[in-house]
């Protein structure tokens, strides 16, 4: 007899190993190991998507889409098909992704990937700087802030500007297999 003293370990010894095909003897030792590999597997993954870029995750994101619709906030989307995603200059000196779509050439998303909280006055200088950026007709994203401030989310809303932050993002990139991006409260529990 082993005594388990890990509860999750315990709950997944007791449910789910034993539903594997195949599996007529339980070897705690081994299975443990396994599962600790796996973990560690998991927790280097997280690890990498937060050393990635917010851009590169973003472009990742945008090139997966082929014109499905995805649930978004309570409410179904129809997300397009981009034939190519370009890092651009974006407002407040940060790199921007202007996505082009496949059907219509001369549209396409601006797409402003961000990471950390996002204030009142970057809201509002941001909104100012694509009132004046060249790329007018393009549909505009900003992805990947936490926090943003109540009134930063009215700015952007006022200023045309849709906001995907870190929530929606991780559920786009669970959607699409991807790997999450941590929130820092996630990230510092790792």
């Amino acid at each position: 007899f082993y005594r388990i003293p890990d509860r999750l370990f315990r709950l997944w010894m007791l449910t789910t190993y034993p539903l594997l095909k195949g599996v007529d003897w339980i070897d705690p030792v081994q299975a443990r190991a396994r599962f600790r590999e796996a973990t560690w597997a998991w927790i280097s993954k997280v690890r990498e998507a937060r050393t990635k870029p917010m851009e590169e995750v973003g472009r990742l994101l945008l090139l997966q889409w082929a014109g499905e619709w995805v649930e978004i906030e309570g409410r179904k989307r129809l997300l397009p098909n981009f034939k190519k995603v370009e890092k651009v200059k974006g407002p407040l000196g940060k790199s921007a992704l202007l996505a082009h779509r496949k059907a219509d050439p001369g549209g396409g998303w601006l797409v402003l990937p961000w990471s950390g909280a996002l204030g009142e006055p970057e809201a509002r200088q941001m909104v100012q700087e694509i009132k004046g950026h060249p790329f007018k007709e393009y549909r505009k994203v900003l992805m990947g802030a936490e926090p943003v401030e109540m009134n930063a989310r009215l700015i952007l809303q006022e200023g045309r500007i849709q906001l995907w932050d870190l929530q929606i993002l991780n559920h786009l990139l669970d959607l699409y297999g991807l790997t999450r991006v941590p929130m820092d409260a996630e990230w510092t529990a790792l």
